[in-house]
């Protein structure tokens, strides 16, 4: 590696840029290509798109902070092999941006093994693309060295920073990290961990480092953040569809660290309580009321509560309603509860279905859930069938 940084300078300008402050955008978890294979083939399609399209908006924001790079913290794409159609929509939603640098660096998701989409991308990005395959110091601007550690697997027990500390650099110089992995434990859910210091801004004398890795946005303390995917891809509360305005007025200088919203949809996770079919429709109300549109929206609502067996059917069907104009609905109403009185059992019939309707309806009264859900289920369905019957 030696004492010299690369460089990757072109603009005479980049000396006024630095001595007025050095601004970028940190962006991270892009996966482009996720599959999304839980949904139906229209919304993943859409959701796809969204994440191609979080691009430009990225583009746009850059733009208006007078930002000219976006650094990139690794899982570009979805994983280390995609199709050539995947990898050409990017490269050209990028080349279109011919004003802005783009910065690029493996993650464990895309990681830079043999075989993999970097092996021949070097050769055919655009010009305004960097790709940034060794763990090197690079000058991207007179006087800003840009420190990146990319990965080549999907797991390592050793910390991908660690060379940081020792990489030397111009007295004066600034110095952003821009990584992939984890500190505090902050890593996907399920995905390997990739092992950061979490001192590794400070022992590296680094102005800013820049991580990706966690989906959420997330300040680890004033120079190190996750600014988590630019798009939403999951129902947790992790503050996503964020990136970070970053300004260093020198080295050495407090990081000024300004979130912006980059997201198109909205994921939520609801718990709804009810116990009458009221209170469906005035979260139904509440939902229309809210400033997003309910295109953007894709909801998991969790249904829990008490209703009368005469209102469990139209519950059904008012929930149906509900995934009407939302991206994506996903009810889960398995925690309702059907309760049942003398005149829902009458309604059911008599004879010997009134029998099964009476000792169904006991069942539902145990404290036994091995009986208790069956029954009900059973109701429910022997009241479907008295409404279907002359």
């Amino acid at each position: 590696m030696g004492n010299r940084a690369r460089r990757l300078v072109k603009r005479t300008k980049s000396e006024h840029m630095v001595q007025m402050g050095f601004s970028f955008i940190h962006t991270a978890d892009w996966q482009i290509g996720k599959p999304f294979g839980n949904f139906q083939d229209e919304t993943a399609t859409l959701l796809r798109a969204a994440r191609l399209d979080a691009v430009d908006r990225l583009a746009t924001a850059a733009k208006a902070a007078g930002a000219l790079h976006i650094l990139v913290a690794g899982d570009v794409f979805d994983h280390a092999r995609p199709p050539p159609k995947t990898v050409g929509q990017l490269m050209a939603r990028m080349a279109a941006q011919r004003d802005l640098v783009w910065h690029l660096l493996p993650g464990n998701h895309d990681p830079a093994q043999p075989g993999s989409l970097w092996d021949d991308l070097p050769r055919t990005k655009p010009d305004n693309v960097h790709i940034h395959l060794a763990p090197e110091p690079v000058e991207i601007e007179t006087g800003v060295i840009l420190l990146s550690a990319p990965l080549r697997a999907r797991a390592m027990s050793t910390d991908p920073t660690a060379y940081m500390d020792h990489a030397t650099s111009a007295t004066g110089a600034i110095r952003i990290g821009l990584a992939h992995g984890s500190v505090r434990g902050f890593n996907s859910e399920g995905e390997p961990v990739i092992p950061i210091d979490i001192e590794r801004a400070r022992k590296a004398r680094l102005d800013y480092l820049a991580l990706g890795d966690w989906h959420g946005l997330q300040q680890i303390n004033s120079r190190t953040w996750y600014s988590g995917t630019p798009e939403p891809d999951g129902y947790k509360d992790n503050a996503p569809g964020h990136a970070l305005i970053v300004t260093i007025a020198a080295t050495g200088a407090a990081p000024d660290v300004r979130p912006i919203a980059t997201g198109h949809y909205r994921w939520t996770r609801q718990d709804l309580f009810i116990d009458k079919i009221a209170d469906l429709d005035r979260f139904s109300a509440h939902l229309s009321e809210e400033a997003i549109p309910r295109a953007q929206m894709l909801l998991k609502l969790i249904v829990r509560g008490r209703v009368p067996l005469a209102e469990h059917a139209a519950i059904g069907e008012r929930i149906v309603a509900l995934a009407h104009g939302l991206a994506d609905l996903d009810a889960d109403t398995s925690s309702l509860v059907t309760t049942t009185n003398d005149d829902d059992l009458a309604a059911l019939g008599t004879g010997s279905i009134a029998t099964i309707a009476q000792n169904l309806a006991a069942m539902t009264a145990s404290n036994d859930p091995a009986l208790q859900k069956p029954a009900e289920q059973a109701l429910r369905t022997l009241a479907r069938l008295a409404e279907q019957t002359p």
